[in-house]
């Protein structure tokens, strides 16, 4: 009898070893499965930006809005909704990296990655920060912007024109 029970210990004890193992090995498979999702999501993020800042060079109405007006107060309804639809899968791109944690393991300070963000892709022209401060509450609300995104907006858009914004309707820039 206790020879079965040292071998039947003996037995639970390389079971459990070998599941042990397993989970070891599992959890490194996915580990290795969460960074190559995280690569394929920079790449996919890149390649989209690249095709937003292309869109402008490609599109002929986009690059007749961005050389020829400055306030949106200047264009024709067919051209606000050409720019409207040219600039929301952005402000959409934005809120949905943010969500996921795009940049959550950079080395730089969140603030100024988001705002570079904004800088470079939103509201790098006149036009675009004109668009911004007209719908900037419609677009707080309507991609659900954290107060963090809200703020780093702002001062990009500050720091761009000179101009505060915000502070009016719970997403303060301060």
């Amino acid at each position: 009898v206790v020879i079965a029970q040292i071998i039947t210990g003996l037995a639970t004890l390389v079971v459990a070893s070998i599941l042990i193992w397993q989970m070891t090995i599992q959890k490194k498979t996915l580990d290795i499965a969460h960074k190559d999702a995280d690569a394929q999501l920079s790449l996919d993020s890149v390649k989209s930006r690249r095709d937003f800042l292309y869109k402008q060079l490609d599109n002929n109405d986009l690059k007749e809005l961005f050389q020829n007006k400055e306030k949106y107060k200047d264009l024709n309804e067919n051209e606000k909704q050409i720019l409207s639809k040219y600039l929301r899968p952005q402000f959409i791109q934005i809120t949905t990296e943010y969500r996921l944690g795009r940049f959550d393991n950079a080395n730089f300070e969140p603030k100024i990655i988001w705002k570079a963000l904004y800088k470079n892709t939103l509201l790098n022209s006149k036009l675009e920060q004109d668009f911004y401060r007209i719908h900037r509450k419609w677009l707080l609300q309507e991609f659900h912007l954290t107060p963090f995104l809200a703020e780093c907006a702002d001062k990009a858009y500050e720091e761009l024109t000179g101009e505060k914004i915000g502070n009016q309707d719970g997403y303060s820039s301060r």
